[in-house]
């Protein structure tokens, strides 16, 4: 569902950041930077899944008169 990309989204971004601030720490934590990357990895994975599985659904209901699905368009995130 959109909610879920979202939300996986979000989290994605998070992640990030807090890979980021340990990053610039003077002395980085390896351990906790691996589990934080493989965490990223795994909610990136998640939001494949669901992008590639939201994209044969639209293209197996899509007029083909219709053009391209947009399949971005629900994928704006207020901020």
């Amino acid at each position: 569902s959109t909610r879920y990309l979202r939300s996986l989204i979000i989290k994605s971004i998070f992640i990030q950041k807090e890979i980021d601030t340990e990053l610039k720490r003077p002395m980085p934590d390896s351990i906790k930077l691996l589990r934080l990357k493989k965490l990223r990895l795994a909610v990136k994975d998640r939001m494949h899944r669901l992008l590639h599985s939201g994209a044969n659904a639209l293209l197996d209901n899509a007029n083909p008169h219709s053009g391209p699905p947009d399949l971005f368009s629900s994928l704006i995130i207020p901020y």
